[in-house]
């Protein structure tokens, strides 16, 4: 296996394909070539770190390639980013070099030196408890490892096909494009999602594999999803509701569940077979990933699939060398993993993770907002809605105009979509919030807001 395209500069297998047509290994090799010297010109180099901002498009596709070629690591910024956020995320990571969404090449003063990222293949932000994001540091070596063990349970070959609707600013969508590349098989590129376009590509380029999230799966089970030529549908992300599952099971999909991480290069369990139903969990871990569940549930892991750390933080992994998740969950008596709890905190809302802590620390800057505690609603759309529970000053804006006030500093996703006022936020026995009381408290009193 190997992460050069330019390895394969004399293969004629089918490389990429998207609407403007389909690329051999031999071409897109061409393309990297011609890339490669664009950005090795602007600066960049081995070790070097460099920002590509952008969705699963040839081009940018052809810049993680290409920044693969050179040894470089790649900083990948989410395309619906805030100007804040994406500043914030730029001046954590120190890239080199700027791709901007449209190709265009910045340098950037104060990078980080070229030794401080060599072995690196990709920096991708996950936000932390703290409500802080965290740079996740993720080696070549790791990335090669999960896809050996992601190719156990979902065996891929030159001519095979994955759909590519996930953005490769996340680990899920960029762990296809390694996935593929490693194999010799095509990446299908339909990103963004938007389900009559998916629904488009499966039936034109007859993929054998297809990774979504519930909400994904509900909209192209509308549009009439059939089996057709898929092997495996990777589902996670998030519990996928019951009545998509079922749906889904009914009409014969191969639907694979999964549990996954940032910091473990996407996979960590992946059920061997297709599930029958809800019972069968997430699946078993993949070979050579180590999971252990702590007393009350808490859900750690080892393997050579796993992340080297967060930038500039203490290592994360204790004298085992495990990674507590801060998901709870349980094994079933056949080895399969259960998710009881996606984290303690976590808003799971159409397949973007949202951490309360963050959004309360946007909303209480806001002037008027006392004090704010956020959570996740049930939705049969989205898995789940952001709301807040909000203690207001006297004279504060309302709620709506609350929640537009955060747009300038807040991606849509993470924007609360229904709020309640309350008179003050429960607390536990030494007077720290307690989240699940105020739920309670405040959902009876939940409006929508957007």
């Amino acid at each position: 296996m190997t992460l050069s395209v330019l390895a394969r500069a004399g293969v004629l297998d089918e490389a990429l394909v998207d609407e403007a047509g389909s690329l051999s290994y031999a071409e897109l090799a061409a393309r990297v070539r011609a890339r490669l010297g664009e950005l090795r010109a602007a600066g960049l180099a081995e070790g070097s770190r460099v920002a590509i901002v952008g969705e699963a498009t040839r081009a940018r596709v052809i810049d993680v390639l290409a920044a693969l070629e050179l040894g470089a690591a790649i900083v990948m910024i989410h395309p619906r980013w805030t100007p804040a956020e994406r500043a914030a995320a730029l001046e954590r990571t120190r890239p080199a070099l700027l791709v901007d969404a449209d190709g265009s090449l910045a340098t950037r003063g104060e990078a980080a030196p070229p030794e401080a990222s060599r072995g690196t293949l990709a920096i991708l932000h996950t936000s932390g408890t703290s409500g802080a994001p965290k740079a996740a540091v993720l080696s070549r070596r790791a990335f090669v490892a999960s896809a050996e063990a992601s190719a156990t349970r979902l065996p891929l070959a030159p001519g095979d096909r994955w759909l590519l609707v996930m953005p490769i600013a996340h680990v899920g969508g960029l762990s296809i494009v390694i996935r593929s590349l490693l194999a010799g098989s095509s990446i299908a590129l339909a990103a963004p999602f938007e389900a009559s376009r998916a629904m488009d590509a499966i039936a034109a380029w007859r993929p054998a594999y297809v990774s979504l999230v519930p909400t994904m799966l509900d909209r192209l089970l509308d549009l009439g999803l059939e089996r057709g030529t898929l092997r495996a549908i990777l589902l996670g992300g998030a519990a996928c509701p019951a009545r998509v599952l079922d749906r889904a099971l009914s009409r014969g999909l191969p639907i694979h569940t999964t549990y996954g991480l940032t910091e473990a290069c996407s996979q960590v369990t992946t059920a061997r077979a297709p599930v029958r139903g809800q019972a069968d969990g997430a699946g078993e871990p993949l070979p050579s990933v180590e999971v252990r569940l702590g007393p009350a549930g808490e859900i750690r892991v080892r393997g050579p699939n796993l992340f080297d750390g967060y930038l500039g933080l203490p290592s994360p992994f204790d004298d085992e060398g495990f990674f507590e998740t801060g998901d709870l969950g349980r094994f079933d008596e056949a080895g399969r993993l259960h998710i009881l709890a996606r984290r303690r905190d976590l808003v799971v809302t159409g397949g973007e993770n949202v951490y309360p802590a963050e959004v309360e620390a946007a909303l209480e800057r806001i002037p008027g907002v006392r004090a704010a505690c956020v959570f996740g609603v049930d939705d049969d759309t989205w898995g789940q809605r952001v709301a807040a529970a909000l203690v207001l000053e006297p004279g504060a804006p309302s709620p709506r105009a609350i929640v537009a006030t955060l747009r300038e500093a807040l991606a849509p996703f993470k924007l609360p979509r229904k709020v309640a006022v309350v008179d003050a936020l429960a607390t536990n026995a030494v007077g720290k919030l307690d989240r699940d009381a105020t739920a309670r408290l405040a959902t009876p009193r939940l409006e929508d807001v957007g």
